[in-house]
């Protein structure tokens, strides 16, 4: 038979011992009942889920036709001005595109306008005089089951006969303003899905001056849109594996220090002499005095019981209470108070001796008095 050698246990505080157990067991309970509810319980979040995807797409292509002249042979100038009197007509193509991911009931209208207007200042200035629009491409419905569904009108533009209109006007009214033709396509779209309904307007234009002698054309085309009907809804996530390895590492140094503490350590009581010598330090010190000499010899001593005895008595004759100061605590032992040829005295010592007899005293009366118990328990049976 082997029999391992026992190791001595480490003796620590009693008091450290039992709070170092207390944060163990709370700590292990704790990162127990943390990686419980991150692997054991569900843990969900609110996230939009996209029902039904669809995007939008417009788009607005011209071509200029010039007049027989000198400069240009039927390309494009530079810069993208355009001389007037040079230009004979503008093709335009608008094309307008809506692609849904599943197949929806697609229905709506849309139409194509021209519209010359006078007007007098700029953005926030701006203010339209007359406006004379011009039906180029009648409302016109359509209805279709498909997931893609799109619309192109070519228009031509002839831009002397709106320039022609605009001048009887200004001749007409004999008001002056600035002048320009827009040319748009308005398109309304309902798309009917088993998720719900996506409603879309949009209206690209192309927008040209008038009655000047060179100009630019510009295009209000809107950016293309990728959207979808959304519905939020509760998506359970998934375990948080960091957080469970971090309380698991938690866990097993807390359950590595509850087995040492337990099975390595053992709590001992503080030294009751320095446990008592540190209380009336930390009660009393601002009225002991220190000496590096050893007190006189006085004509007669007064033993007191405890040093509570001694600080009254101080209070009662103001006097300060002295002790020989020594750098090992277990040396100072005694504290006094000087008054005249008569010497105040409390023996640590002696107080501590007569505590422990007092406690083998009670003990051994607690003993005994439970052994009378037990014999008279057992006559009565």
């Amino acid at each position: 038979m082997i029999i391992l050698p026992v190791k001595k246990k480490l003796n620590i505080s009693k008091n450290l011992r039992i709070a170092a157990l207390i944060i163990c067991i709370v700590l292990t309970v704790a990162m127990g009942t943390l990686i419980y509810y991150e692997t054991m319980v569900p843990h969900y979040e609110e996230k939009k889920v996209a029902l039904y995807r669809y995007s939008n797409k417009t788009n607005i292509d011209h071509q200029v036709s010039f007049l027989p002249n000198d400069l240009y042979d039927n390309a494009v100038p530079p810069n993208g001005i355009y001389i007037t009197n040079f230009l004979d007509r503008i093709n335009t193509t608008f094309q307008y595109q809506f692609v849904g991911e599943r197949e929806a009931n697609i229905e709506g209208s849309y139409k194509v306008v021209a519209e010359v207007e006078g007007y007098t200042g700029e953005k926030e200035s701006y203010k339209t005089i007359w406006k004379k629009i011009f039906i180029l491409v009648p409302e016109t419905s359509f209805q279709n089951n498909t997931n893609e569904f799109s619309i192109r009108e070519d228009i031509p533009i002839n831009l002397a006969s709106y320039s022609n209109f605009a001048d009887k006007i200004i001749e007409t009214s004999k008001v002056n303003s600035q002048l320009k033709l827009t040319v748009l396509m308005d398109v309304n779209l309902q798309a009917n899905t088993s998720q719900g309904v996506v409603e879309e307007r949009v209206s690209p234009s192309i927008i040209i001056p008038l009655n000047t002698n060179y100009f630019e054309i510009t295009k209000l085309i809107p950016d293309d849109k990728v959207a979808a009907i959304e519905e939020t809804r509760q998506v359970q996530l998934p375990v948080n594996r960091k957080l469970v390895i971090i309380y698991s590492i938690v866990l097993g140094l807390m359950i590595i220090s509850l087995f040492c503490l337990i099975y390595l350590t053992v709590g001992v009581e503080k030294d009751l002499f320095i446990k008592t010598l540190n209380k009336i330090f930390k009660k009393h010190g601002n009225r002991l005095v220190a000496l590096k000499i050893n007190i006189e010899p006085a004509e007669q001593y007064i033993n007191v019981r405890d040093i509570e005895d001694l600080v009254r008595i101080a209070d009662e004759i103001n006097k300060p209470i002295m002790y020989k100061y020594s750098s090992t605590p277990q040396e100072i032992t005694r504290f006094y108070i000087i008054e005249e040829n008569t010497l105040y005295l409390f023996d640590l010592k002696e107080y501590i001796d007569s505590l422990e007899k007092e406690k083998a005293m009670l003990i051994e009366k607690k003993k005994s008095i439970k052994q009378n118990r037990g014999k008279d328990k057992d006559i009565t049976t």
